[in-house]
């Protein structure tokens, strides 16, 4: 049986606090952040908080840009110290990105140039989602009831809000949840149309993926890769575009360049892991809120110290073997 690691994407706004207590606590998480820090141009404090810091910077938009990618190598590190090794990687949105490079695909530094270019970024130029004023491309977590037409939100013009991440139903099977991207004016007028609170709009945050609205996304993708090595994926990586497990530098690389602008499906990426006998799955950092996402094994959470003990529980209570050092 397999164990799988999940490197998710921001949703919606969630603490940062696990991320700091784990940079308090393990040396191995300091160490590596102030190479992080060093890369992306800032300070590890704004890394570590990445909320609290001025939006409208260029330090600001750096350190949201990179501090969940940062939160997930640095405790895929912690998890390695444990002895706790995937057998698979798989991701979605910036997840997709890291699962990629923690699968020695690029380097760690090669994925904070790509983050901090303009991988993400569209011809318009939107690639930082805009704070809740109107402006430039946003994006909503949406809970929408099963018996709800699944494409209401094109009612108002697909041209302006479009699924980029299908996230399945929740654990209740009661909802169907997606991210929309769209203009924030787009998502506030569904918000309103839609079944109270089933919208909930993710005002500030980093650039967006997945946006099939971002017209340039692909393009831009494409100039960023040029001259860039991949190399084949030591652990095998599962794509959430398409039922498909990557293997090879090139199957990495087309994936980095068609997350700026295609849309992710959970299931995909699910069915992926299930084909390789995932038997229980280890989310890393705040990249995936609890109980958002109905997945076919267990899951486990480490998104703060004391959550090492449960996925060491977790592997003896599902008896998951680790793999051996390579």
């Amino acid at each position: 049986m397999s164990l799988a690691f999940l490197c998710g994407t921001e949703l919606l706004d969630g603490e940062a606090r696990g991320t700091s207590a784990f940079h308090t606590q393990s040396p191995v998480m300091r160490y590596q952040f102030a190479k992080f820090a060093s890369w992306a141009g800032v300070d590890v404090d704004a890394l570590l908080h990445p909320a609290t810091g001025a939006p409208d910077t260029e330090p600001g938009a750096r350190a949201r840009r990179v501090a969940l990618p940062s939160a997930m190598l640095g405790i895929h590190d912690v998890l390695r110290v444990h002895g706790i090794r995937p057998s698979v990687l798989g991701g979605f949105g910036v997840g997709a990105l890291t699962a990629g490079c923690l699968a020695g695909a690029v380097t760690r530094e090669e994925l904070f140039t790509l983050l901090l270019g303009d991988l993400t970024d569209g011809a318009d130029g939107g690639g930082e989602v805009a704070d809740d004023d109107g402006q430039g491309r946003s994006r909503a977590v949406v809970f929408l009831p099963r018996d709800h037409d699944p494409d209401w939100y094109a009612a108002l013009d697909r041209r302006r809000v479009r699924v980029g991440v299908s996230l399945g139903t929740d654990p209740d099977r009661s909802y169907r949840v997606l991210l929309l991207n769209g203009d924030a004016d787009a998502l506030r007028a569904l918000a309103h149309e839609a079944p109270e609170g089933a919208v909930r709009l993710h005002g500030r945050g980093p650039a967006v993926l997945h946006s099939p609205l971002a017209a340039g996304a692909r393009e831009s993708a494409a100039r960023r890769l040029d001259g860039l090595a991949f190399h084949d994926p030591a652990t095998p990586v599962c794509s959430c575009l398409e039922p498909r497990t990557l293997t090879r530098a090139d199957e990495v690389r087309e994936l980095f360049g068609r997350c700026a602008a295609e849309p992710a499906d959970i299931g995909a990426l699910v069915s992926g892991l299930v084909a390789h006998g995932t038997r229980l799955a280890l989310v890393l950092g705040p990249s995936l809120p609890r109980h958002v996402v109905d997945f076919p094994f267990p899951v486990v959470h480490v998104d703060a110290p004391e959550r090492v003990e449960d996925a060491i529980a977790a592997l003896l209570h599902y008896g998951v073997g680790v793999p051996a050092a390579g």
